[in-house]
């Protein structure tokens, strides 16, 4: 197995057609654009592993950039990637990515059941967002707030405000955001309190990316 510096996965992607797909949590699977997915997994440290012999059959132009990231032995193996190729046995755990698309479409589907209408409206750009989004984008911190911008653009900023309000509809006199206006949904069906927890990461997302637009000083 050879390490990699986990930005060799952000240079394969800006190549025409190029895809990450993800197997489990810590493994998944790059193509640059050329066909041939190269199997990778991701050690403790963030550093990106691939079996050589996978680096030696890639196209002779794809090996010289993989070499450009190449580092020395650090963290151990991959874990999963070691179940996979060394044990035969894939880890039975899931890699959060591949589930963004599909819960939003879950979420759509039973709030239309349910309401009558989606709580998330899909516009121009949201599939190139989807596509954006990844771990591998935050591995610097102007990356780390561009990763949260961009959740923050297809959840909160893409949330059919209006729909919300006439479920669950503001009290005269105060103002209520997409989230906490989803938040107000959610909690009529379910416990307040879990409500309010189901929803942190979004809050947390979103205050990031205001973050991105106020960096402090220090």
């Amino acid at each position: 197995w050879l390490w990699f510096k986990p930005d060799i996965i952000n240079k394969a992607l800006e190549f025409r057609g190029a895809e990450i797909q993800w197997y489990t949590a810590e493994t998944g699977g790059i193509d640059f654009g050329a066909g041939g997915t190269i199997h990778f997994g991701v050690n403790g440290l963030g550093l990106v592993n691939v079996y050589a012999k996978d680096i030696g059959n890639s196209h002779t132009w794809q090996q010289q950039i993989w070499a450009g990231f190449n580092v020395p032995p650090d963290g151990g193996v991959s874990a999963e990637l070691l179940m996979a190729q060394a044990e035969g046995i894939p880890a039975r755990t899931n890699a959060p990515e591949a589930f963004l698309n599909t819960s939003i479409e879950k979420l759509n589907e039973i709030s239309k059941s349910r309401f009558g209408s989606e709580v998330i409206k899909r516009h121009a750009d949201f599939e190139r967002l989807l596509r954006s989004i990844h771990r591998f984008r935050a591995i610097d911190e102007h990356g780390f707030y561009a990763l949260a911008k961009d959740i923050a653009r297809i959840t909160a900023d893409s949330i059919d405000l209006s729909a919300l309000q006439k479920i669950v509809p503001v009290p005269a006199g105060q103002k209520r955001g997409s989230l906490k206006s989803l938040e107000s949904v959610l909690a009529s069906v379910i416990d307040p309190s879990n409500a309010n927890a189901m929803m942190a990461p979004l809050f947390g997302a979103y205050d990031l990316r205001l973050a991105d637009a106020h960096l402090p000083p220090s």
